[in-house]
């Protein structure tokens, strides 16, 4: 992999699943997994936002202020072949970015022998449906067939009330 230089402000790729067909130039800024420079920070700090916290703020710096920030300010935003060198969150693969953002992409970064341990560690919080759904998806998509069935069903046993959708059995 060659390496990433701060030639940008902003690194960090693909907010979310709707922003892959969002206009190319858009896709960067994502704040899960990412980097920000100082001259971000100083220009953010000088527009004196209010804090909402119905709105993400890398939504708020990536796409609602974008513009500003580029024009008053001389922000630069990484270029988007860069970006997907730096990070992924959906449509990515480990080993070809620097890092990932979203926890339900732990099952394609992590070796299996640790994966089941780690997702044991976490809090019941964590345990939401969507996100274990997307950790079974994950597990199957590289193969490892048995840990997705651990996990299914580890969430049957443990979390009943969260399962009663789910389809029972293996397959």
């Amino acid at each position: 992999m060659r390496p990433i230089t701060l030639s940008s402000d902003v690194s960090g790729l693909n907010f979310n699943r709707r922003c892959l067909s969002a206009s190319i130039s858009r896709r960067v800024g994502n704040g899960g997994f990412s980097i920000r420079s100082r001259r971000l920070m100083e220009a953010l700090r000088r527009l004196r936002l209010k804090f909402n916290p119905e709105t993400s703020e890398d939504k708020v710096i990536g796409r609602m202020l974008r513009p500003i920030l580029e024009e008053s300010y001389g922000i630069r935003f990484a270029p988007v072949g860069l970006a997907e060198r730096f990070s992924f969150e959906h449509g990515g693969t480990p080993g070809s970015t620097f890092g990932f953002h979203g926890g339900f992409n732990l099952p394609l970064a992590m070796p299996e022998e640790d994966l089941w341990w780690a997702l044991q560690q976490l809090p019941d919080r964590m345990w939401e449906d969507d996100e274990v759904r997307r950790w079974i998806v994950r597990t199957r998509k590289r193969g490892s067939i048995e840990l997705g069935w651990r996990i299914y069903q580890h969430c049957l046993e443990a979390f009943p009330e969260r399962t009663q959708s789910w389809p029972r059995g293996r397959g």
